[in-house]
């Protein structure tokens, strides 16, 4: 099933068939690279040839039970 994914932080923008990548680093340390589609969210770690997607309820499922709980003002 696919969602509709906006970023609100930027000019408010409906994600279509290309997919948004984040570069995610650590000081000058490139991580990894996570990645938002319409479908799933998908972390690439840096040097690896694979990486890891979770649909979106999934997603949902998986920080409900390991996130910190905390109060966003979006």
């Amino acid at each position: 099933m696919a969602y509709d994914v906006n970023i609100t932080h930027f000019p408010y923008t409906l994600i279509g068939k290309s997919d948004i990548k984040f570069e995610v680093r650590d000081n000058d340390n490139k991580i990894g690279e996570l990645g938002v589609s319409k479908g799933n969210v998908f972390w690439c770690p840096t040097g690896c040839s694979y990486g890891y997607y979770l649909s979106w309820n999934k997603f949902s499922e998986f920080m409900a039970q390991q996130g910190k709980r905390h109060n966003f003002k979006f």
